[in-house]
């Protein structure tokens, strides 16, 4: 019995090509085509580029492989019933045989791995179990006998469906010799970003809060490796959007963040910031794997062949340097203790929300940045002047985004409220509805005034090292400002502290009364800044936020 003829073409619907995007494959009398559901140009193969071809059964669905003149293609999805058809146009157009491939079905996690230009393929029992195209691959890393491979994550698919993130493959074998050569032939099929030449910068047992532990940061001239004890990533400096540097209301620490799209991946959890947290008092020095003509040409006033001062200085040094990118800090906003953020709770978890000039920043879990042009509108909630009510001495803030999406800010101290009130006036933003905002207002002013003696404001109103960026404007060429941390500051009880008590509630105490603490003398910063520091700027960057 003969075959039937093929047709002169087909569509099928739904076959996956490219990274797990699903499109339309067409067959017709020029060869084969694939076109994704968001792309403009389909993805076509010459009937005279196909060698060879297989059937292959995988899962639920059948997959057409195909040896090339140049490289190799895959296309997963088929039906049973696409059999024949497929096999008699590869027949009667290209005069290729299709092969029928049958694959492990042991389920066992020991085999042959085999490494190919186009896949890496695992066998079991001599029969293939699965194969894994080299194009998805995004890193390889070595430890031992074990390998870690990490894979592309393709951006337009749907976040309920599942992926393959990560695989950890054991070879065994004396010394890792067996492991090292995996490692080097994926290094050198896969698609992945590599480093050349030495190290510009090595920072070593980097404290990061997101993605928690310390790391090993490898500044090289287009891309950065961070080494963890667990995990490691690759970030070039073109996926960096923005720095930012927000000294922390304790004066103790200096928060470091620098944002990345697309962010950096760990199994499910995606990190769009990562935040490096280092004390204020902490200094190092490091050595700058450049020639001085290099600094000189491409890094004036930002790199010096050796670097030495406070470890967030020296660190967003290098980082403003190989970036490109300027760095943000806190300018006009001041709390009622004169601090750059306001201490608060998101989703159960205390943290700072900075308000800065074009943004609201939250820091640390989760990691969060709300620019003012994406806000369609904000709520006070919680807001009273009773003296009674426990809840007069807090306030909610709610912040709505033109994409619908909904962020809550609790427990914000009472005595904030004006400052913070205020200062979203003053950037236009649109508050939708406070709560007895008037009597909030006065109250809170009165609290403020000079005709009113609060010792809770006498005991934390301390005087803030500011940073001076009257000078600052957004010419890559003035110089550098330099963010400096108070010296021996004296220790004085804040609000956020463990056992602190607050003024109004020592009444209640049957104990007498302490005697005052006298104000602490203001501290000033004899340091010379020299640090370029800047405003947010008018790129647009969407509400982020990392688990």
């Amino acid at each position: 019995m003969e075959a039937s003829p093929a047709p002169a073409s087909r569509v099928f619907a739904d076959i996956i090509f490219f990274r797990g995007q699903q499109g339309r494959f067409a067959i017709d009398g020029s060869g084969l085509h694939w076109k994704a559901r968001k792309q403009d140009h389909p993805t076509s193969i010459g009937k005279s580029d196909i060698r060879s071809a297989k059937w292959v059964h995988i899962a639920r669905a059948f997959r057409l492989e195909l040896s090339l003149t140049v490289g190799s293609a895959a296309f997963d999805g088929f039906g049973s019933n696409d059999h024949d058809l497929i096999k008699n146009w590869l027949q009667e157009h290209c005069r290729v045989d299709m092969k029928t491939e049958s694959v492990s079905t042991t389920g066992w996690n020991w085999g042959d791995l085999e490494v190919e230009p186009h896949a890496v393929t695992f066998s079991s029992n001599h029969r293939r179990a699965f194969e894994l195209p080299t194009a998805s691959i995004s890193s390889s890393v070595i430890s031992k006998n074990e390998v870690t491979l990490d894979f592309h994550q393709d951006e337009d698919a749907n976040p309920e469906d599942d992926s393959l993130f990560q695989m950890r493959l054991y070879i065994p074998g004396e010394g890792g010799g067996r492991a090292q050569t995996f490692h080097d032939l994926v290094l050198e099929h896969a698609d992945i970003h590599t480093a050349t030449g030495d190290a510009i910068a090595v920072f070593n047992e980097v404290p990061l809060v997101v993605p928690r532990g310390r790391y090993q940061i490898e500044m090289y001239s287009t891309l950065m490796n961070l080494h963890g004890k667990t995990n490691d990533y690759k970030i070039p400096f073109k996926s960096i959007s923005r720095l930012y540097l927000l000294p922390k209301p304790d004066k103790r620490h200096v928060a470091f963040v620098f944002s990345l799209d697309p962010p950096i991946q760990q199994g499910k959890t995606k990190y769009p910031h990562v935040i490096i947290q280092f004390p204020a008092t902490d200094h190092i020095e490091i050595d700058i794997n450049l020639t001085s003509e290099v600094i000189e040409e491409r890094y004036p006033r930002l790199l010096r062949p050796t670097m030495e001062g406070p470890s967030y200085e020296i660190v967003s040094k290098v980082f403003r340097a190989l970036t490109g990118r300027k760095i943000t800090t806190p300018k006009t906003f001041r709390s009622a203790a004169k601090a750059s953020a306001v201490k608060c709770s998101h989703r159960a978890n205390e943290g700072f929300l900075y308000v800065l000039e074009r943004s609201f920043f939250f820091i640390h879990k989760p990691a969060l940045c709300i620019r003012f042009e994406d806000i369609s509108g904000i709520e006070f909630s919680r807001v009273s002047s009773s003296a009674t009510s426990s809840s007069s001495r807090t306030f909610d803030l709610t912040i709505w985004t033109r994409s619908g999406n909904k962020y809550e800010f609790t427990n914000i101290s009472r005595s904030d409220y004006t400052p913070l009130h205020d200062f979203i006036r003053q950037k236009h933003l649109k508050v939708k509805s406070v709560q007895q905002e008037d009597s909030m207002v006065s109250t809170s002013r009165s609290d403020n005034g000079n005709d009113t003696h609060d010792p809770y404001l006498e005991r934390v109103r301390r005087p803030e090292v500011q940073i001076n960026d009257d000078d600052h404007s957004d010419d890559d060429d003035e110089d550098d400002e330099e963010y400096a941390a108070p010296e021996n500051v004296e220790e004085v009880p804040e609000e956020y502290d463990e056992g602190y008590i607050p003024p109004e509630e020592e009444g209640d105490r049957t104990a007498p009364p302490k005697a005052k603490r006298p104000a602490p003398s203001a501290v000033h910063s004899t340091k010379k800044p020299h640090i370029e520091f800047d405003d947010d700027d008018d790129d647009s960057e969407s509400d982020s936020q990392a688990g």
